[in-house]
C-alpha cells in the first residue's frame, strides 16, 4: 500500500488556497466595477473569478483550454 505523499498534497492544498484567493480578488473586482460604474472593471473581475474556478476544477494542465472552450461556447457569461 502507497502511502500518501505529504509534499504532493501540501502542494495541492496551496493550488486550491491560491484559486480561492484568485477568486476573492475577482469578486472584489467585479463588485469594485459596480460601485464605480466601471463596466469594464466588473467584467475583468467575473473572467478572474472563472478562470480560478476553471483553475480548481481541472488544475493547473488543463484549465486554459477547458476555459477556452467555455469562452467559445457561452460568450453572454463573458459579457
Amino acid at each position: 500500500m502507497n502511502k500518501p505523499d505529504l509534499k504532493d498534497h501540501a502542494e495541492h492544498m496551496g493550488d486550491k488556497v491560491e484559486n480561492k484567493i484568485d477568486q476573492a480578488k475577482g469578486w472584489m473586482k467585479e463588485k469594485w466595477g459596480w460601485l464605480t460604474d466601471d463596466d469594464l472593471m466588473e467584467i475583468k473581475g467575473k473572467v478572474e473569478q472563472i478562470k480560478a474556478k476553471f483553475k480548481d476544477h481541472y488544475g493547473d494542465a488543463k484549465w486554459e483550454a477547458e476555459f477556452e472552450r467555455f469562452r467559445d461556447e457561452y460568450p453572454e457569461y463573458l459579457e
